[in-house]
């Protein structure tokens, strides 16, 4: 879950850096925007083993929660933000309503499976910790929060408490 969780920030951090834009396919009605290759193919922070510090299942519950997100989760989740730029961009209500209920619906199955290992983690500081990223997640998917992405630098902005939670949780976990 770290690694892919760190991509979603690198990826978001890389566009903003390169100044990069979505790219769109502007010869259609929809936007099937995405960041370009460059900005996908981001290195991806490796996960650490859980620490010995954890109390009773921590280990197990940092496991199951650097895990449970898989690449091909990842990769959309950030492309739908392209998406979403780019449809607002192009003034596209149909594909921006797309691109936010893909946003919203991946966050949701996240920020889900993280109260379940919350629920079940036996270390306190790992259940806040738990909590706290599953709560970044679903404000940043919150509609008031992805009204206002615009650009590379809006989403990097919205997802940047779920970057701060991220790394709670690999500290926790180391």
């Amino acid at each position: 879950m770290i690694r892919h969780m760190r991509k979603i920030m690198s990826v978001l951090g890389v566009a903003l850096v390169l100044g990069a834009a979505a790219c769109s396919d502007k010869t259609g009605d929809t936007a099937t925007g995405a960041p370009s290759a460059a900005v996908t193919s981001a290195a991806a922070v490796a996960s650490p083993s859980p620490s010995a510090k954890l109390v009773g299942n921590g280990k197990e519950i940092c496991t199951a929660a650097m895990t449970m997100v898989n690449t091909a989760d990842v990769d959309s989740f950030t492309k739908q933000f392209g998406a979403l730029i780019t449809a607002r961009q192009l003034k596209n209500a149909a594909a921006e309503a797309t691109a936010k209920k893909a946003i919203q619906d991946q966050a949701a199955r996240w920020s889900q499976q993280l109260n379940e290992f919350q629920g079940r983690a036996d270390d306190p500081a790992l259940r806040t910790t738990l909590g706290t990223l599953a709560s970044a997640l679903t404000k940043a998917s919150a509609d008031d929060s992805l009204a206002g992405v615009k650009t590379f630098e809006d989403a990097a902005r919205v997802v940047s408490p779920v970057g701060s939670a991220v790394d709670a949780l690999q500290k926790a976990c180391v």
